[in-house]
Formats: C-alpha cells, sequence, structure tokens
C-alpha cells in the first residue's frame, strides 16, 4: 500500500489569490507612479517563488516507512518510529498536524499535505503499524 499526499488545495488557494493579485496589479499598473512599478512587480515575482516548494511537497506512506518533502526531505522507517502525537492549536485556526519522535530526532508533518480524513488515515496506518501515541489531543 503506497499513499502519497499532495497539498493540492494548500496550492489551489496560493496560486489562485497570485492570479488575483497578477490581475489586480495589472489593472492599477498604469495609474501607479512609476517608481513604484518595479516592487509591485518584485512582490509578485517573489510571492509566485515562495509558492513553488508548496507544488513540490508531499507526504509518502509506503511499507517502508513516512517519507516527507517540503522545504527538506525526512525519511522515517517504521522501526525508527517511537511515537507520535496528534498536535493542534487550540487558539488558531490551523489544522491539527502529527508530530513523529524518531530515533534519530523528530519532525511534524506537513499540514497541507496531511489535514481532515487524511490525517485520520495516517493515524490510523500508525495505530496498525502498533505505533503508541504520546500525549494525544
Amino acid at each position: 500500500m503506497r499513499r502519497i499526499y499532495r497539498p493540492t488545495a494548500f496550492a489551489g488557494f496560493y496560486f489562485g489569490a497570485l492570479l488575483i493579485l497578477s490581475i489586480a496589479w495589472g489593472v492599477v499598473f498604469s495609474q501607479v507612479p512609476q517608481n513604484v512599478r518595479p516592487w509591485g512587480t518584485l512582490f509578485l515575482i517573489t510571492f509566485g517563488i515562495l509558492g513553488v516548494p508548496g507544488l513540490w511537497a508531499n507526504v509518502t506512506i509506503d511499507e517502508e516507512g513516512i517519507r516527507q518533502q517540503f522545504y527538506r526531505r525526512h525519511f522515517a522507517r517504521w522501526e525508527e518510529i517511537i511515537s507520535w502525537q496528534r498536535r493542534g492549536s487550540p487558539n488558531s485556526d490551523c489544522p491539527d498536524t502529527i508530530l513523529l519522535a524518531t530515533r534519530v530526532g523528530s519532525f511534524e508533518l506537513n499540514g497541507n499535505c496531511v489535514y481532515g480524513q487524511r490525517l485520520t488515515e495516517v493515524e490510523s496506518e500508525l495505530k496498525r503499524r502498533g505505533k503508541p501515541a504520546f500525549m494525544q489531543n
């Protein structure tokens, strides 16, 4: 069983916002002073470049373990996972995430890739593999 979770909703919203900002910039471009135009264009280019890692992000679960790629790559074999924790922010609208504690350190699964029903699927796979949860919310 190999499951790959990608941040399709995040990428859609991010680049939808970029499209709206680009259209707005195109509409007001001729009315903006000459010395401000390069800064607005530079902002749009930077905003677009910062979203590129969001397209490449993914969390893969297979028979070997859990692999994540966002800005950095993380890989944990099933034998290396000591425990896991579902973490949420009670005073925030941010989605819950899963923190994996391994023998070499810990890392958090990308909340843009693993959220909602996907989070439940990852939790059930961790439970199926017999990995204990700690301080589970």
